[in-house]
């Protein structure tokens, strides 16, 4: 008989777990995401999806749609959710296609188009390239179509796994790679948003790693959703703390994608028939049956037939058992959604006889894969609301930190793109592999171990970023700091401290601390703690196994208690703040100090692996520190190596989600902490039948023993749900629902210059929660380049920035001007002008603006501490030099100055903010390169004799601006280069394929652009890139050097590793021949000497200093100061004594430029 398990009051687990060691009660936020609460939706281009488009519980993939005819076939696992292929629609809508979107609108089915990868074109792949490179907007008006017919039930076109892509492959297109957080950032954003207007910008993020903040926030997401691939990557589990979090932040609903594949293949089921079809697609493809083909398949056919034939079968990659856990995992998280790769049939269309010939109408018939979907879609039927999860702990995250979890197939440790992990990176791995044991290990074992991990405290983690507004963060009970906090630090200490005030618990380790509470006095000096060191925790006594560093501190705060400790030193204390308490571990980043060495290395065929090593641990007694922090706001337990969500339905009502995810049977009791057990029943998922199916467990385990389910054990790779019946007791604190607050209406923040304006605000990630948009001064908007306005628009009128344009010292005429200037900005409305006249009102009726004059007090321009005009638009009108000094005045102003500040930050511009110059001494024949607009600062305080200046900056200016700040007479720059390395991307700004269409064309114009006020200028010289793109983009390079010969610029072709002196010399008379008035180069002394460019007849114009780090795939360009190696440099820098020198590093402050400079007077 079926254990119904009603579990009628079970004595083994009906009682109140032990209560924890402190008093403060069990904080949960038992709501659910709903994103008509966000005020983020003002700022949103069209909006995301929300629960009633999907019925309110989860659906499932529509996995029967006839691609040929367009036509909705029969879906036996109830599916709804229906994804088409985006280039169904290359050649443009038909009437089907509009008949099907008008259908869709009225129905409860959603659907998605598939998106394309963003690097690939036709040269380098048979599938998944823009298909409409060729059109403006590519998708965006097929997109739109969609959404004018079928409504939000259209969610979109997916960005499909690009943002593993842009990690992933990226380094080959943007050069160099930042070495700061905050321009990777802005890189990665620059790449999202170059898709969204390609494809209309509503967009089903379907997502590979744990960047989805960062898509998030963007607003043009309607869902997200995470690819839960098993090849050496992320972990599921841990990628839904990201997915929550963000979730939480941004509010989009999730749901979830499975993949079969992992590195030893993938999970698949074929008839007869299918594998006849695969075998002759493959002889017709190689002439024979190959199992590893040389070259890369042709035609998508033989793509399949490879994957059917050699490498799927029911037994390879994920097993059933995982499938079904993680479906039901996401109907724990509230999911709406469930997408699923492998095929829930037998397919009727890959089908041929044994000769080879096809089979026409042969019956579709449902794949174990599909039974398995329609057993917990019926499951869902009877059972659709689970409650709401319940996540009371916050991984607290610097905004920028871009982290990755460890990568075992790259053997990579990295954030964003090409950033090593830092010590702070290395402690967030070690709270991941304390929370979700192993998760660092997924893909490395044939039996998918790890796949899923244990969570001995709950599978209830989200990461939070820094930018999170205050309502987001008092939600959870405790913040654990992850990773270094680098950016905006005093906002974060205000936010951090509000929170714990209200009685939030936040964890904190000893150089974050120091930086956040410098009131405290915890010393930068360190000491070290031995191996075998005795630490007592809180009466506890713990030995350490690791030698590691701990910060000194003299005294301990007001209202604080060790809770840590040495026989003669302090470890850790709490400080108690209002309701909550802040922890500070002394370990500077709570790991320990030696790395250890460790194998990426395991045997795949392990039965019982235990998994990889870390270069760095957490120390123990910080473990137990962090542990017990997590055990006092566990609501619920059930034994420390299962797995368990846990979702409150109602006032004592839960619904508890336990899972085994190893294949031995384990105890299990459920356990509670907020109040006593009344009744326990067992929900029967109701598929005992499909786990005798070959491929629900793994390979070779088919005949394992994994125990049976009982009312003290769970079986091996099970999941099992239980209603739990509860006394709710005062242990219990049950917070209310609170949302996101919009703080910054009618509020404006003065900025200098549209030049990268854009990139300024998002480096301000709060920007939007305090500010409605800027003010900006009309000389500046007349500095800027009409093309670059009108691209940058899109993003303004998208986000919904307001403009203030201050015209008071303008002219009637100049006004005039820039009103027809603005036309692109929808929000260019509220003009300051010194006097209204009836031509600048007849102007204004007609863009639709709004004038205001000093006296009319329409604009209250607050230049110093007073009491805002609330009836009028109040402009914050300093200069800042960073975020903390704009929220500190943005407090003193409209939050009723809580820190009792005299005068505003951005009064007194000599502060200890400000950018004051330190002059570097004149520097004969040194040039820097400048890359952003915050390098000019840079270049300036060095008093060099010239710049390597961006051709994207360029771009952005008016000819007038590049003319008055760049021309050769200029006094204070003898000369400018201008440096079109960083313009030519290959996807997105200056591209040499033709394949690239619609970009290719877009990126000559630019260039013609820039060369043309390098014309007007008298500015003669400009460096190319010759590592990207040549042997592909030959004819289009061509076209380039077209322009510079039409408008008398130089180039000067950039040494490169592809490009080596004798290369150079082929490709310099190429370039010669090609009509072009002078050709020179640029040596790079890492990887030739003066001798190597003797013998190819080639004297450098000038020398590239920087140092690579030659051994990763592409290395930031780090000061020639901080080189490692025995031989960095095959010139050495002494022979390069009389030549003209570019600092071409990337420095982040005047201090490295320096360390460089001064190396090269040595």
């Amino acid at each position: 008989m079926r254990r119904a398990l009603a579990f009628l009051l079970l004595m083994c687990g009906c009682f109140v777990a032990q209560a924890q060691d402190d008093s403060q009660p069990i904080r949960i936020y038992p709501y659910r995401v709903n994103p008509q609460d966000y005020p983020i939706n003002e700022r949103r281009p069209s909006l995301p999806a929300t629960r009633d488009l999907f019925s309110d519980r989860m659906q499932f993939q529509h996995k029967a749609f006839d691609r040929r005819s367009f036509l909705p076939g029969y879906d036996r696992t109830g599916g709804s959710s229906v994804r088409l292929e985006e280039k169904i629609f290359a050649d443009g809508l038909k009437p089907k296609h509009l008949k099907y979107a008008k259908s869709v609108r009225n129905s409860d089915n959603t659907f998605k188009l598939a998106g394309y990868k963003i690097f690939r074109t036709p040269k380098v792949a048979h599938q998944n390239y823009n298909e409409r490179a060729h059109i403006a907007g590519s998708y965006s008006d097929i997109s739109e179509k969609f959404y004018d017919l079928a409504g939000p039930r259209f969610l979109g076109l997916q960005f499909g796994e690009s943002d593993a892509s842009y990690l992933n492959l990226s380094p080959g297109y943007i050069s160099p790679m930042s070495r700061d957080h905050r321009r990777q950032y802005l890189d990665y954003q620059r790449y999202f948003e170059h898709y969204g207007n390609h494809i209309g910008n509503r967009v089903v993020l379907h997502v590979n790693e744990g960047t989805s903040h960062y898509l998030m926030k963007e607003g043009t997401a309607t869902i997200a959703e995470a690819q839960t691939f098993y090849r050496g990557k992320v972990n599921p589990l841990v990628h839904y703390v990201f997915l929550r979090g963000a979730s939480k932040q941004y509010g989009i609903l999730l749901g979830m994608g499975f993949s079969t594949t992992t590195p030893h293949g993938g999970m698949s089921f074929h008839s007869p028939e299918n594998i006849h079809w695969a075998k002759r697609e493959i002889i017709k493809a190689y002439g024979e049956l190959i199992p590893d083909p040389k070259h890369y398949p042709t035609t998508v056919p033989a793509y399949k037939a490879l994957r059917m034939y050699f490498q799927t079968s029911s037994d390879r990659g994920s097993s059933l058992s995982l499938f079904r856990r993680l479906m039901y995992s996401n109907y724990m998280y509230n999911g709406v959604v469930m997408n699923y790769e492998p095929g829930a049939y037998y397919n009727n269309y890959q089908v041929a006889d044994e000769n080879g010939k096809d089979i026409k109408n042969m019956p579709s018939k449902l794949s174990p894969i599909g039974e398995q979907v329609r057993s917990v879609r019926e499951f869902v039927e009877k059972n659709p609301h689970p409650g709401n999860q319940i996540t009371p702990v916050a991984f607290y995250m610097d905004f920028f930190n871009g982290w990755r979890t460890p990568d075992s197939r790259k053997k990579a440790m990295r954030v964003w793109t090409n950033i090593p992990y830092g010590a702070g990176d290395y402690f967030t791995d070690n709270l991941f592999s304390m929370f979700y044991p192993g998760y660092r290990n997924v893909g490395l074992y044939k039996n998918v171990s790890f796949g899923m991990t244990a969570t001995p405290y709950g599978d209830n983690v989200d990461a939070i970023f820094s930018d999170a507004e205050q309502e987001v963060l008092d939600r959870y009970a405790l913040m654990v700091v992850a990773g270094e906090l680098k950016y905006d630090l005093e906002y974060q200490r205000h936010k951090i401290l509000e929170y714990v005030k209200a009685g939030g618990r936040f964890v904190v380790t000893g150089d974050n601390a120091r930086k956040l509470f410098p009131e405290w006095g915890i010393s930068e000096k360190s000491e070290k703690n031995q191996v075998g060191t005795a630490v007592t925790v809180k009466g506890n006594r713990v030995e350490e196994t690791r030698v590691f560093q701990s910060l000194k501190i003299r005294n301990l705060p007001e209202n604080s208690k060790a809770i840590a400790r040495t026989a003669d030193k302090i470890l850790a204390f709490e400080k108690e703040i209002g309701k909550g308490k802040i922890i500070v571990s002394l370990v500077p980043a709570g790991i320990t100090s030696k790395k250890e060495n460790f194998s990426w290395k395991d045997d795949p065929n392990k039965m019982y692996p235990e998994g990889l090593g870390r270069p760095y641990y957490m120390p123990a007694h910080l473990e137990r520190i962090i542990g017990e922090q997590a055990k006092a706001v566990m609501p619920f337990e059930v034994g420390e190596n299962l797995g368990l969500v846990c979702n409150r339905n109602e006032k004592g009502i839960y619904t508890l989600a336990i899972f085994n995810n190893s294949l031995t049977k384990a105890p299990f009791e459920i356990r509670s902490n907020i109040g006593e057990i009344q009744s326990i029943k067992e929900a029967d998922l109701a598929d005992a039948e499909l786990k005798n199916i070959k491929g629900f467990y793994p390979r070779g385990f088919e005949k394992y023993d994994i125990g049976k389910d009982t009312d003290k054990e769970i079986s091996g790779y099970n999941v099992r749900i239980f209603k739990v019946k509860i006394k709710e007791s005062s242990k219990l604190d049950v917070l209310p629902e609170r949302h996101p607050v919009n703080r910054g209406n009618g509020r404006f923040l003065a900025m200098k210059s549209m030049v990268e304006l854009k990139e300024r605000i998002l480096c301000y990630p709060s920007f939007f929660t305090y500010f409605d948009g800027v003010k900006i001064d009309l000389e500046d908007l007349r500095a800027v380049n009409q093309g670059a306005l009108e691209e940058n628009a899109k993003w303004f009128n998208r986000k919904r920035v307001r403009f203030v344009i201050d015209a008071r010292n303008a002219d009637e005429k100049a006004v005039l001007s820039a009103m027809e200037k603005t036309k692109s900005l929808d929000l260019a409305d509220d003009w300051l002008v010194n006097k209204r006249t009836k031509t600048l009102g007849k102007a204004a009726d007609k863009f639709g603006r709004k004038l205001h004059t000093e006296k009319s007090g329409g604009v209250d321009l607050i230049e110093k501490l007073k009491k805002p005009n609330m009836g009028a638009l109040q402009v914050l009108t300093l200069e800042y030099a960073n975020w903390d000094q704009v929220f500190g005045d943005y407090l003193a102003v409209w939050e009723a100055n809580p820190y009792q500040k005299a005068s505003l930050a951005g009064e007194k511009p000599e502060n200890k903010y400000s950018a004051k110059a330190n002059l570097l001494g004149k520097k004969e024949k040194r040039y820097l390169t400048v890359r952003t607009v915050s390098d000019l600062e840079l270049a300036k305080a060095g008093e060099l004799d010239g710049i390597l200046l961006n051709a994207r900056l360029v771009f952005e200016m008016s000819e007038g601006k590049f003319v008055s700040d760049f021309a050769s007479n200029n006094k204070n720059l003898r000369k400018t280069i201008v440096d079109f390395r960083p313009f030519v991307d290959g996807y997105r700004q200056v591209v040499f394929e033709k394949e690239w269409g619609v970009t290719y064309d877009k990126g000559l114009s630019m260039s013609e652009d820039v060369m043309r006020k390098m014309k007007s200028a008298g500015v003669e010289s400009a460096i190319v890139p010759t590592d990207k793109f040549f042997k592909k983009g030959m004819a289009g390079f061509e076209e380039f050097c077209g322009l510079a010969k039409k408008h008398g610029i130089s180039l000067v072709l950039e040494h490169s590793k592809k490009a080596q002196p004798k290369e150079l010399a082929t490709l310099r008379e190429t370039v010669l021949g090609w009509g072009v008035r002078k050709v020179s180069v640029a040596g790079n002394p890492q990887l030739a000497n003066t001798e190597a460019f003797e013998k190819a007849g080639l004297t450098p114009e000038f020398w590239l200093l920087r140092f690579e780090d030659f051994k990763r795939r592409s290395s930031p360009f780090y000061p020639i100061s901080q080189a490692r190696g025995k031989r960095p440099f095959k010139a050495t820098l002494e022979n390069l004594a009389g030549q003209t020198l570019v600092y071409d590093a990337e420095y982040m402050d005047k201090s490295e430029l320096r360390e460089d400079l001064g190396k090269m007077e040595q």
